[in-house]
């Protein structure tokens, strides 16, 4: 996106599609419960993408060696920093990827993020700013 333009789309989150209706243009209205306000919206669209959910897994069964060093939540889910550590030592980090919904949001296995993961990674790795993370341009745009 060029000069601060905003995407042509919008995402979501914790929304509840209530109906879809489709209207003689081609085009959408759409009822929505957003459960984080309790607030009903209506909004025209012309395209709809419905991300209806997964089931994440704990990555603890290959990590079993190490979990009672690691923080852990009550489902197993490890607890990263926002450097994705899970586990420090005197001689050494885990990082992990795409596993740390429970602490980074349902965006984790979004792999369009994963310069941004890893650039953090670098720069805990190095232990400095090798690689600048402040003032990115952002594509996502969450609506809540």
């Amino acid at each position: 996106m060029r000069n601060n333009e905003r995407p042509p789309f919008e995402i979501h989150t914790a929304t509840e599609a209530i109906s879809i209706e489709h209207r003689n243009n081609g085009n959408y209205t759409v009822k929505l419960f957003q459960q984080r306000t309790q607030r009903y919206i209506q909004l025209d669209a012309d395209v709809v993408i419905l991300a209806t959910g997964y089931v994440t897994k704990s990555p603890s069964n290959l990590l079993s060696s190490i979990e009672k060093s690691m923080k852990i939540n009550e489902q197993a889910f490890p607890i990263c920093g926002e450097d994705y550590n899970i586990y420090e030592k005197k001689f050494g980090k885990i990082y992990i990827q795409n596993a740390e919904i429970n602490t980074h949001g349902f965006n984790a296995a979004d792999l369009s993020l994963g310069p941004y993961r890893n650039a953090c990674i670098i720069n805990s790795i190095l232990n400095k700013k090798y690689y600048d993370i402040t003032n990115l341009p952002v594509f996502h745009q969450f609506v809540s």
